[in-house]
């Protein structure tokens, strides 16, 4: 007895010691109260998750508050003849256990306001319940019974029989796998579930009036009638610390979801605040308002009280200082300015804030976040930081946003925005100089360009003659600044800036520079051939779409339309097809072909033609009506969803928008090797589906040309049919002999010349008999330039 003396006498003088600093370093701070009852509150619980608190008066009546507010969301007459002795949330759902002298248990639905259910316990009255998983009731009655009962049917379990003592208590850690009975005289039982034997039992030493469990099962909290708390180690059967600074009986006990606050009240009207990591006093406050009855945790910072004055009120802890200032996001990269070529960008920062930062979020923005601690050159003196790395999707060509939100530990929030520019290829090589309508006045110019991807090479073409070779670079970074001194020719120049991607992907970027001319007309060159003045010829335009691969697996892939959109755009750059230039032609290409992309080529991009110049629109793919609307039909692009056609897919309507307000030019060629049927088919062998359906796509475009004269309508098949893929051509059907077509097999009078007619002609009956006629190719009837040339064969 003279140890055991000892012990609790120098875990004292180190609580005492240990809570001089405490009380210093803890703050708690008073919310907002309400008046409950006119009488004392004699039970209550709480509900973390919902944030709800339960108050019982002495007749019996249970009022439920709002945490957030202390604003009342329902009231209950519970007790009826009969006290009630005590309340408890349920673990699931909104609903709340109130226990009777009478030995009855009632279950109210909060959200319902009524009650659902009265299990008869006991004859006896019955003095505390806990819950365990799966709606499994713990219960002790006046009569030293504790019985397990099933809330669903009602039925009991198991029970151990009359105890030797008087039951103070009956607890649950959270996870419900340490069930503990306290009686009275100060043994703790610990029991095992379902059948509540025995499995080790434990004298405390002293008398127990309140107690409570920590919710991770270490702790047990024992008060008794004259004031002191003894901190029990659950696992090791043993008083760890004994606090003794009432002399006044325990009224309430309660600890932290963290299991770091322990809250003593007393009748005395004091309220202790220990910290369990320290086994110390952290701070003790008194009450104007009578003493606390009740207490317990909304959140690990926040509590509530209920008084023998009827008041509830809620309370805050602070271990430091109020931090007001929201955390700090700082973007390392991208760099500035902030322009990326390509659909993804990795976006870095950190963030600062001289509290603890409890997370880190992603505001806007797709992509995943991945935090770390910061390199120890970006830490700063009393701040905690934190870096993050944002794989993001830049979904749209133009700005793309990304915000990133931090919280601290004191709920302030910090948010900023990272606007990230996603460059077309067209605008992926930026020329710094010359200007744009630049004339110069001497012989050469310094060509100064920088390109937003990793460069591997780059080479310069003045005039269709190599004026720089090919450059191998070994800085590779996006943004690069690159610069080359040009010659000049008297009079206009053509200057074409080639690069290749360390990817592979290749980029062309054109401008003109006049130079001028002083006295005598130079002679032409002699190396040099002349090049026409864009704006006196009629200008080529053309957008190539060829999808294989879609982004939905319930989309089958097509094997060659990605091979027929490349080697058509291939034979639009040649000579003899017309020698296209790179920023007048828009090439979309499997990931390339998204709808965004299609939409921004077709009428962005063909916008810029004027009324004299030619207009080509290639499609390789698939092409789709709408199940719930056949009338409805679509083009698919790379993500679309066939199960969201109407806000996924290119809709056949905006074609015709297309060709009827938003085209200025009056010469359009349209070739479509793409077909439609009732459904998407695993049939790799056609673009399609259930041929026995009608092809509307190809007939829809025929009945398109007749919006105005000079539109060219030539799709793969006519009506009930499907657009073929053969392996030994390598190519669709239609296309192969499209292209063969145009490298003139469909010159059919021999004048080196291909025009329009001919090669509809041509590849009509090529496909015709290649296809033994399951396929025909379909032309559009209307009024165009029959003669009108499409390519010209080398001679």
């Amino acid at each position: 007895m003279q140890i055991r003396l000892q012990l609790i006498t120098a875990c004292l003088f180190t609580c005492l010691c240990a809570s001089v600093h405490a009380q210093m370093a803890t703050q708690i701070e008073p919310l907002r109260s309400v008046d409950a009852f006119l009488s004392s509150v004699r039970a209550g619980a709480a509900n973390q998750n919902e944030q709800l608190i339960a108050v019982v008066s002495q007749d019996g009546t249970i009022k439920v508050y709002s945490a957030q507010n202390l604003s009342e969301v329902a009231s209950f007459a519970g007790g009826g003849q009969f006290p009630l002795t005590s309340v408890l949330f349920a673990r699931q759902d909104r609903l709340l256990y109130a226990s009777k002298v009478s030995g009855q248990v009632d279950v109210w639905d909060i959200s319902k306001k009524q009650k659902i259910k009265e299990l008869n316990i006991s004859r006896a009255a019955i003095l505390g319940i806990a819950e365990l998983p799966q709606q499994r009731l713990l219960v002790a009655e006046i009569d030293r019974n504790v019985e397990l009962f099933d809330v669903g049917t009602g039925k009991k379990l198991s029970s151990p029989g009359s105890l030797p003592e008087d039951v103070s208590a009956v607890l649950a850690d959270s996870s419900g796998a340490n069930v503990l009975v306290v009686s009275e005289n100060g043994w703790v039982r610990s029991l095992g579930v379902p059948a509540l034997n025995d499995l080790k039992k434990s004298d405390s030493h002293g008398l127990v009036s309140r107690a409570a469990l920590s919710p991770d099962g270490k702790w047990l909290a024992l008060g008794s009638p004259l004031g002191i708390v003894r901190l029990w180690d659950v696992a090791a059967s043993t008083v760890r610390c004994s606090f003794d600074e009432s002399n006044k009986a325990t009224t309430s006990l309660a600890f932290d979801p963290r299991s770091r606050w322990l809250l003593a009240a007393s009748a005395d009207s004091t309220v202790r605040c220990y910290d369990i990591s320290k086994f110390a006093l952290a701070k003790s406050f008194s009450i104007q308002e009578g003493y606390v009855t009740v207490a317990s945790f909304l959140s690990p910072e926040t509590f509530w009280m209920g008084t023998s004055k009827g008041t509830v009120k809620m309370w805050k802890i602070r271990q430091t200082p109020l931090d007001t200032v929201p955390p700090v996001i700082v973007f390392s990269e991208p760099n500035e300015p902030r322009k990326v070529f390509g659909a993804t960008v990795q976006v870095k920062g950190l963030v600062r804030d001289k509290s603890k930062i409890r997370e880190v979020l992603v505001d806007e923005g797709a992509g995943g976040l991945h935090l770390a601690e910061p390199p120890d050159r970006d830490l700063l003196a009393g701040m905690n930081t934190k870096s993050f790395v944002l794989d993001g999707k830049l979904e749209k060509f133009g700005d793309n946003a990304f915000s990133i939100k931090a919280v601290d530990e004191f709920g302030n929030v910090g948010r900023s925005t990272l606007k990230v520019q996603r460059l077309s290829s067209e605008e992926a090589i930026e020329i710094t100089n010359p200007p744009k309508n630049f004339e110069a006045d001497k012989v050469s110019v310094k060509l100064e360009f920088k390109v937003w991807g990793d460069v591997a090479s780059y080479q310069v073409m003045v005039n269709v003659v190599e004026a720089a070779q090919n450059r191998f670079v070994k800085a590779r970074s996006a943004g690069n600044m690159f610069s080359e001194e040009i010659p000049l020719v008297g009079g206009y120049n053509q200057v074409q800036i080639n690069v290749v991607l360390s990817s592979g992907e290749k980029l062309y970027k054109t401008l003109g520079i006049n130079r001028k001319i002083y006295g005598a007309v130079a002679a032409a060159p002699a190396v040099v051939p002349p090049t026409k003045e864009r704006g006196v010829e009629p200008q080529l335009w053309a957008v190539v779409v060829g999808i294989s691969e879609y982004e939905n697996k319930a989309i089958p892939p097509l094997h060659f339309a990605d091979a027929d959109a490349g080697a058509f755009a291939d034979f639009l750059r040649k000579p003899e097809g017309g020698e296209f230039q790179p920023d007048h032609m828009r090439v979309l290409i499997n990931k390339e072909a998204t709808l965004a992309n299609v939409k921004i080529a077709f009428v962005e991009f063909l916008s810029q033609a004027i009324d004299k110049d030619l207009v080509m629109i290639f499609f390789a793919g698939h092409g789709a009506p709408d199940p719930a609307r056949p009338a409805n039909l679509f083009f698919l692009t790379h993500d679309t969803d066939p199960s969201r056609l109407g806000t996924t897919a290119y809709p056949m309507w905006d074609m015709r928008t297309l060709l009827e307000r938003q085209l200025s030019a009056k010469r359009i060629l349209v070739f479509s090797d793409a077909c439609h049927s009732g459904g998407i088919s695993s049939d790799f062998a056609t673009r399609g589906v259930n041929t026995t359906e009608s092809n509307l796509i190809n007939q829809y475009l025929a009945d398109l040309a007749r919006t105005k004269e000079g539109i060219v309508m030539f799709t793969a098949s006519a009506a009930g049919e499907v657009s073929q893929e053969l392996p030994d051509l390598g190519h669709g059907v239609f296309t192969y002999y499209l292209l063969e077509g145009m490298k003139g097999e469909a010159d059919l009078n021999n004048d080196y010349t291909v025009t329009i007619n001919e090669l509809m002609q041509y590849v009509e009956d090529q496909v015709k008999r290649k296809t033994k006629g399951a396929q025909n190719p379909t032309r559009s009837q209307t009024m165009y330039d029959k003669d009108l040339t499409i390519s010209k064969i080398a001679h």
